[in-house]
């Protein structure tokens, strides 16, 4: 498969664009951070394309073959980005962000905002874990959703010095224009959006562009599985997720809830 990709790069009658990814668990500010990046490379005054992409490779092959110009950068925002864009990326010019918060109020933020099942969350996340912790290898930059770091300018200052955005950006301007007070009056004007950039997703709604969803914003309560997964799911998604819970220091089994601020 790698094989094929390579050898598709290289017939491709543009430059090959420079691939940022945006991964991250569910619930995780992982759209915060692609946006962030979208917003950061266009600045550049380059041409940038961004869409949502998991585990198809041919999705971002069509995206490229479909531009009659040249894409200078894709931003791809993920939750499971999958071994063939890792060896992609391995061996490319590129990027990668990660972001991550206890598995277990992720599981908790699908199970309420999007009503997933508990066997359902459990999966996402044992699938998402996975491939982080796969894309962690690279040594990119890691962002812990309890450090608050989407309430943060200096975070935006280091995803722009990551991405090698030289342009003057206002930072101030860049954190408000992404904040949860605008974003939420975005999100109350979907009807007002042209029809084609609004898609359904069962019984929520999404921006196409930025994948906000009309579900997006949860209580921000960190800890909050202590009391919101019954003894016997707590007990299944530790087990189940124990390596990633040891790896990014979320094993602690007691602690009180803590709203992000």
């Amino acid at each position: 498969m790698m094989r094929a990709v390579l050898a598709w790069c290289d017939s491709m009658s543009h430059r090959f664009p420079k691939v940022v990814l945006c991964l991250g668990l569910p619930g995780s500010a992982s759209t915060w951070v692609y946006n962030i990046v979208r917003y950061l490379l266009g600045q550049t005054q380059r041409s940038v394309v961004a869409f949502y992409l998991d585990d198809n490779f041919a999705e971002l092959q069509a995206v490229l073959e479909a531009s009659e110009h040249q894409v200078d950068y894709v931003v791809l925002k993920s939750h499971k980005a999958d071994s063939t864009l890792f060896e992609f990326l391995s061996t490319h010019a590129s990027g990668c962000v990660l972001s991550v918060r206890d598995p277990r109020d992720c599981m908790v933020s699908l199970m309420e905002r999007f009503d997933v099942s508990f066997e359902d969350a459990l999966l996402a996340l044992q699938r998402s874990c996975a491939s982080l912790t796969m894309y962690q290898a690279l040594g990119v930059p890691l962002l812990r959703y309890e450090d608050h770091f989407y309430r943060s300018t200096e975070t935006i200052l280091a995803l722009k010095d990551y991405l090698g955005v030289t342009v003057p950006v206002d930072l101030g301007m860049v954190q408000h224009l992404h904040s949860q007070a605008v974003v939420e009056r975005l999100i109350g004007r979907f009807q007002y959006l042209p029809p084609g950039r609004i898609r359904k997703s069962g019984n929520d709604e999404y921006d196409l562009i930025s994948h906000w969803h009309r579900k997006h914003f949860g209580d921000g309560l960190s800890g909050k599985w202590h009391t919101r997964l019954t003894a016997q799911q707590t007990a299944q998604a530790c087990l189940t997720l124990a390596d990633s819970l040891e790896k990014w220091g979320y094993t602690g089994g007691s602690g009180s809830l803590k709203k992000s601020q």
